[in-house]
């Protein structure tokens, strides 16, 4: 018998909080990254709809999630058109909350969230 708060929501309540991991790497689910994917598997029982994007996926990673992965193939990290690109992908999809994993998404990526305007960032 699962309890209910162990059971997968796949469709979070509406109007939920948005909430976007940003991770360096997604390569298994070990350690940070089964965090990242425990949280989003269950955050959406508490109404977050979460989303993760990373610079590196192995194979096969991208499938493992309930939600959505993308992958920001971004070969000049600095680039201003990149910071653009992603405060533009926060704004468009609303993300009320910000999580950085790992040194390059917590500088890059709390960087640009805190410049597009998004209220939460939280950096590991």
């Amino acid at each position: 018998m699962t309890l209910p708060e162990q059971q997968e929501i796949q469709n979070p309540a509406p109007g939920g909080h948005r909430v976007l991991f940003l991770i360096d790497r997604l390569l298994g689910t070990g350690g940070a990254e089964g965090v990242l994917h425990k949280m989003c598997r269950f955050l959406p029982m508490r109404g977050f709809h979460c989303s993760v994007a990373t610079f590196l996926a192995g194979e096969g990673v991208e499938q493992q999630f309930s939600c959505p992965v993308r992958v920001l193939p971004i070969p000049r990290l600095y680039h201003p058109r990149h910071a653009l690109a992603f405060a533009r992908l926060l704004r468009a999809e609303q993300v009320a909350i910000v999580h950085t994993f790992f040194p390059a998404s917590d500088l890059w990526g709390g960087l640009v969230a805190r410049l597009s305007g998004c209220p939460i960032l939280v950096s590991s």
